[in-house]
């Protein structure tokens, strides 16, 4: 009885770490932007071969599946400005992302270039 326990413990503990959450990093979050009407690039991390679906609210959906280290990569296309949009992203689990807004993505760095804009 006792090797019969043990096995299953063993089993559970196996069990337990060949499965993994979508993970995806901290950008992708409630109130985040994207770039409008554009493929933007959406990553993360999940179980080797776990395929991943991300579904937008303005009727956009693709997936992939993720590589043998449980990298995912995938674009989904953006429609043109907008805000109050959501994403979900599903594979074992499903991440909820709320109130996405679709516009012009800036970056603006250093001194000079900062006072410049804030100029105009």
């Amino acid at each position: 009885m006792s090797k019969i326990s043990s096995s299953f413990v063993l089993l559970l503990l196996l069990a337990s770490t060949t499965c993994a959450d979508v993970r995806v990093p901290r950008l992708f979050a409630d109130n985040m932007i994207l770039q409008q009407e554009s493929n933007n690039a959406i990553w993360g991390w999940a179980t080797p071969g776990e395929t991943i679906k991300v579904v937008a609210s303005w009727k956009a959906t693709t997936s992939t599946k993720a590589d043998s280290r449980g990298r995912w990569r995938l674009f989904l296309e953006t429609p043109a400005h907008g805000t109050g949009h959501s994403l979900s992203i599903t594979g074992l689990n499903t991440i909820h992302i709320k109130n996405v807004a679709i516009g012009e993505v800036w970056l603006c760095a250093g001194q000079s270039n900062t006072q410049a804009a804030s100029a105009l």
